[in-house]
Parts: structure tokens; C-alpha cells; sequence
């Protein structure tokens, strides 16, 4: 922060400069608290050979990845993706159930106005004008 800015600006700008400080040296802390795990994890990779009279005399194999610092596997990142995907499925599969029944109905006009006169098949439910729907897909709204 300069001198002019400290006297001549709004007083809220110091507390400002100075969180900014604070988060900044947090960011740095943490920098290198990573970098020191890093180190101790390659000494300790290593440790074997440095023993002495220790019968294993080869090192560990170093890390093959980095390590997450996010607390995210890759098991979780793609069975998030997964769960996701499924309840999206379901919920347009609702949707399209709703769609058919209001649209026997005569209450469902498609994108140029018209009323539309073909009910929409998805895989392993086929509706008709006429039929009812055999199988209801479980819909999870959270």
C-alpha cells in the first residue's frame, strides 16, 4: 500500500491490503507445507539405503502421482459423474411420462403452436394415444 493511498483513500482499503496480506502468506504457508511433504516423503523413500546394517537395501518407489490436496480421487470425481448422470436420466424420463400424459390430455402445444399428435418412446417405455405407462422410473429429487 502506498503512502498516497494509505492518507488520501477510503479508510476500508487498509483492512483490505491486509486481508489480502494474510491470505497471501496462508497461500504461501501452504505452498510449502506441500513442498516439505514432498521432501519428507522422497527421504523416506530412500531411508533404506541409508541404514546401515538394515536388510532392505533397495528404496521404495517414489510417488507415481501427485498428492490431492483437494481430498477428490479419481473413484469419486467419476462416481460423482455417474450419479449425476442417472438422476438426470431419471428425471427426464419423468419428464417425458408428464409430457405424454398431459399431452393426451390435449393440454400440450409443441414450439410452433400446434397441438402435437405422436407421443415421445424412450428406451424400455413405450407410450401410445392410448396406453398407460408400464414401468414408472424412481425419481430422486434432492
Amino acid at each position: 500500500m502506498t503512502v498516497d493511498e494509505f492518507y488520501r483513500q477510503d479508510v476500508e482499503l487498509a483492512v483490505a491490503y491486509r486481508r489480502a496480506d494474510e491470505l497471501r502468506k496462508a497461500r504461501k504457508n501452504e505452498e510449502l507445507w506441500l513442498q516439505g511433504l514432498y521432501i519428507y516423503d522422497a527421504i523416506c523413500a530412500v531411508a533404506p539405503i541409508l541404514r546401515a546394517f538394515s536388510k532392505a537395501r533397495q528404496p521404495e518407489p517414489y510417488l507415481k502421482e501427485p498428492i490431492d490436496i483437494f481430498g477428490k480421487t479419481k473413484k469419486e470425481n467419476e462416481s460423482k459423474k455417474e450419479n449425476e448422470s442417472s438422476k438426470a436420466e431419471k428425471l427426464f424420463s419423468a419428464w417425458v411420462i408428464d409430457f405424454n400424459a398431459n399431452r393426451r390430455k390435449g393440454g400440450v402445444i409443441d414450439g410452433n403452436g400446434c397441438r402435437s399428435g405422436s407421443d415421445i418412446d424412450i428406451g424400455g417405455i413405450e407410450l401410445g394415444p392410448s396406453k398407460e405407462p408400464t414401468e414408472y422410473p424412481e425419481t430422486v429429487v434432492e
